[in-house]
């Protein structure tokens, strides 16, 4: 088995998707994000085990790239390791000018199989040194098992909501120069993933639900009409 890491280029020219970029990687992926940081392109790859390995292979490294213009290709800036990455994304809050990202763990490398018994981990919170042009540890958020997650702006401030399996859908608010401060908490069960909707009228987030199978579908408000709740 070989998993590959492929950079994909349309070619307005041409008109047409070309490779510009692979490698080979020994790690099984399950997010990605590309985002502008203080005028370069970062790859932030989320990897959730290494396939050679036997021995703890869901303890392992996602990685952050930055790509190179002159030799056309992504360099490895920085690794981060965890345990059963789930996600991670990128945020920019443009009011004061600051970049960060986060990773999601679902849950630590010595959890038994025995629901009771296991331990979960949390978010791991890395933001933008303009000094080190790198990202740095900042903080670490108390949501566990976070199966999915997502970003929105509403009134020049900036949220991050967290979707865990626990039955909760957690909702930070950033708050500077302090951090991510919980905002709010849904109660939803047997949730796996979500998105958000930019409609007339929105935005939505939208959660997938296993069981019943289904959606629940919640509308963000303008902070100040409701300012301690965000979402209903």
């Amino acid at each position: 088995e070989r998993n590959i890491i492929h950079t994909l280029l349309v070619d307005l020219a041409l008109q047409r998707v070309v490779i510009v970029w692979a490698k080979e990687t020994n790690y099984s992926a399950s997010k990605l994000d590309l985002n502008l940081v203080n005028g370069n392109w970062f790859l932030l790859i989320i990897n959730k085990m290494n396939i050679r390995k036997s021995f703890e292979p869901y303890t392992v490294p996602s990685q952050l790239y930055m790509w190179e213009s002159a030799v056309k290709k992504f360099r490895l800036t920085g690794e981060y390791v965890a345990d059963h990455a789930s996600s991670g994304i990128f945020l920019k809050s443009q009011l004061h000018g600051e970049d960060f990202f986060t990773l999601a763990q679902v849950e630590t490398k010595d959890c038994p199989l025995h629901e009771a018994n296991r331990k979960f981990t949390n978010i791991l919170v890395f933001k933008y040194d303009k000094d080190m042009e790198n990202f740095v540890e900042f903080e670490c958020l108390p949501t566990c098992s976070v199966v999915d997650q997502a970003s929105l702006t509403i009134d020049h401030t900036n949220y991050l909501v967290l979707l865990s399996e626990l039955g909760a859908l957690h909702v930070y608010a950033y708050l500077h120069p302090e951090g991510f401060k919980l905002f709010q908490e849904i109660k939803i069960k047997a949730a796996y993933s979500l998105v958000i909707v930019e409609i007339p009228g929105g935005p939505f987030i939208v959660v997938s639900i296993r069981s019943p199978p289904g959606i629940v579908v919640l509308r963000a408000h303008v902070q100040g009409i409701q300012p301690f709740r965000l979402l209903d």
